[in-house]
């Protein structure tokens, strides 16, 4: 048992940390006062997850829970208002999450920069990874890096494409497209749902040299405005006012701009507070954390800021997002906790004394080994290995083809299976899987149409975690 003591904003609090088995943590709660702010007495619950978490970002869920990216152990905790954390480690190895949102069909979205993927995962814990896509042809060589998602007014997941210099969409059924943007390069970092129906995100991300700018975007991938901003932009948020709210570390402001462009800079009153991300609270206000301060911070639509010091010393405030019942969450990424505030239409108080973390075992993992498919009489070969436990599931290969219409034509393309099968492996095992060609794939792969034939391998795994994979048949 480790007992650890410590003083902060005149509150004596302990911590009592009891470590059992290797797979569940179960830790007490640390409520603390805060005094009394903008909105009135407000505290804060803090939750501690897995050591060496170091959490980038969190969403509320379609069921309530608060689900946390754990970028340091390629993992997505789902933390419970009472304290309950389960660990969903994500398939594809080093994935390196980097943000987190709500998607339109009740899962979560999350975007796995050094994965070059898109990921699903349901409130039950089932993943499926998409891969993405660059506008075609490529602008550039390099990796598209996923970086900002956010939910969209058509219903799709938006995502700035760092490498890419492009925004992305995803449809809740997998189908990726990509737009450039009009400043190249770009780096875009964030995107945000804009107060118009439009996407907007920021420019500039990860190169000092390229312009820092805001960009609007309709959710037909046609780009609207690109505004030149004075410096880096982390964080955007659409506001109640109409308007859209973004932070301004290098100024140590929090900035409103109009959709015309005009920008309104608000000083956070403590100096270099290293103001990081901020998102739109339950309560009308804009919540924003402030990571070298150890505070978090709350602005009016009209400018008016509150801030509230964290009970734990070198916290780390990173992500911050709205919560259950009235409440404001955020990553202390610092210290591997995950705090609760207070607002004027919620409380954080805890109806559990401890946190109790489980691990859930982390899915087979299937990797195809295939460059490229190349047909033998009536199969189509597919490499495939298996990792961390034993695997199952089927295989399909499909690929958008022509349609004749009545008078011979091709009026129009439809996704056709032209190949399928089932595997079953052993786990470290490497294999080729023979898929069976359809009447359509041997038709296709006999030279009947234009080779090769750009398709997508879709492999699903027992526990219903999916993946996909663009991929040549020949």
């Amino acid at each position: 048992m480790l007992v650890e003591k410590w003083f902060s904003h005149g509150f004596q609090v302990r911590r009592w940390v009891v470590l059992i088995g290797a797979s569940l943590l179960t830790t007490l709660l640390v409520v603390a006062p805060l005094g009394s702010g903008a909105s009135g007495s407000t505290s804060v619950v803090e939750f501690p997850i897995a050591t060496g978490s170091s959490a980038r970002s969190l969403v509320m869920g379609s069921d309530g829970a608060i689900w946390v990216l754990e970028n340091g152990l390629n993992a997505v905790a789902r933390l419970t208002t009472s304290g309950t954390v389960t660990q969903y480690p994500i398939p594809t190895a080093n994935a390196n999450p980097a943000f987190i949102t709500e998607g339109s069909d009740g899962a979560v979205w999350l975007s796995e920069t050094a994965g070059e993927q898109i990921a699903r995962l349901t409130t039950a814990g089932s993943f499926s990874e998409y891969p993405v896509a660059q506008p075609q042809p490529a602008l550039y060589q390099n990796p598209a890096n996923p970086s900002g998602v956010a939910l969209g007014p058509d219903g799709a997941v938006w995502f700035a494409e760092n490498g890419g210099h492009a925004i992305g969409r995803i449809t809740t059924t997998g189908q990726v497209t990509a737009f450039p943007t009009q400043e190249q390069p770009s780096f875009p970092g964030s995107t945000s749902a804009g107060p118009n129906g439009n996407i907007w995100y920021t420019e500039g991300a990860t190169n000092p040299l390229a312009a820092w700018k805001i960009g609007e975007m309709t959710p037909a991938g046609v780009v609207v405005h690109e505004f030149a901003v004075n410096g880096p932009v982390y964080s955007l948020a659409s506001g109640p006012d109409g308007n859209l709210w973004f932070v301004d570390p290098n100024n140590n402001s929090v900035d409103r701009m109009d959709t015309s462009g005009n920008i309104t800079s608000f000083k956070v009153p403590t100096a270099n507070a290293g103001i990081n991300r901020l998102t739109l609270g339950p309560d009308g206000a804009l919540w924003f954390t402030e990571t070298a301060a150890d505070q978090v911070g709350r602005i009016t639509s009209t400018g008016a800021i509150s801030e509230y010091p964290l009970p734990t010393p070198g916290a780390g405030p990173f992500a911050i997002t709205a919560g259950p019942h009235g409440t404001v969450w955020f990553t202390e990424r610092s210290v591997d906790k995950v705090g609760c505030i207070d607002t004027a239409v919620g409380s954080c108080t805890a109806s559990a004394t401890t946190t109790t973390t489980t691990t859930v075992p982390k899915s087979p993992v299937v990797s195809v080994t295939s460059a490229s498919l190349r047909s033998r009489g009536a199969h189509l070969p597919v490499g495939l290995s298996c990792s961390v436990s034993a695997c199952s599931g089927t295989v399909q290969f499909t690929a958008k083809m022509p349609v004749k219409s009545v008078r011979g034509t091709s009026a129009k393309t439809l996704t056709t299976l032209l190949a399928g099968g089932r595997y079953a492996m052993s786990a470290g095992a490497r294999s080729t899987v023979m898929l069976a060609l359809s009447a359509a794939g041997r038709k296709a792969l006999s030279g009947a149409v234009i080779r090769p034939i750009h398709g997508t391998l879709t492999v699903t795994v027992g526990n219903g975690a999916t993946i996909r994979r663009a991929i040549d048949a020949y």
